[in-house]
């Protein structure tokens, strides 16, 4: 998934699953800082294959 689909996607999942996971709980996924998951959320940079593709797994998993 492009990384400008997956930032939509995931502000989609966040705003359907408020009590089920925090922008915060995404970044410990993703053995990031906090700062750097609302940096690549607001466009700043692009995530590698690896975290993008478990993001979009973890994503495809709440949405169902």
């Amino acid at each position: 998934m492009e990384q400008k689909n997956l930032r939509k996607f995931c502000k989609m999942c966040k705003a359907l699953n408020d009590d089920i996971f925090t922008y915060k709980d995404l970044a410990e996924m993703l053995d990031m800082s906090v700062n750097s998951f609302y940096n690549w959320l607001n466009g700043t940079y692009n995530l590698g294959y690896g975290k993008s593709k478990a993001l979009e797994n973890f994503l495809n998993d709440i949405a169902e």
